[in-house]
């Protein structure tokens, strides 16, 4: 999947079961990968564990479910984003 390489995702629900499997799939083709969870404690244990491999990544806490925490969440983190 050399085609991926050096992209940005940003996956929401990442920190654990299967948003936690497809960021993991991002970061082994070696994408960029932003993490968006609720989960504050799981969202810091996954960005650690993914750091430890050599992957960029970065976390937002966030709930998706609400407009006013994904504008939130975009101001505060657009300048972090590894483009």
């Amino acid at each position: 999947m050399k085609e991926f390489k050096d992209k940005v995702a940003v996956i929401t629900g990442g920190a654990s079961g299967i948003g936690r499997g497809i960021a993991e799939r991002c970061c082994q083709e070696g994408m960029k990968v932003v993490l968006a969870d609720i989960e504050a404690k799981m969202l810091s244990h996954t960005e650690k564990e993914l750091k430890s491999t050599g992957a960029t990544v970065i976390s937002v806490l966030t709930d998706v479910s609400k407009v006013s925490g994904l504008d939130r969440s975009k101001k505060n983190k657009t300048a972090e984003v590894p483009l």
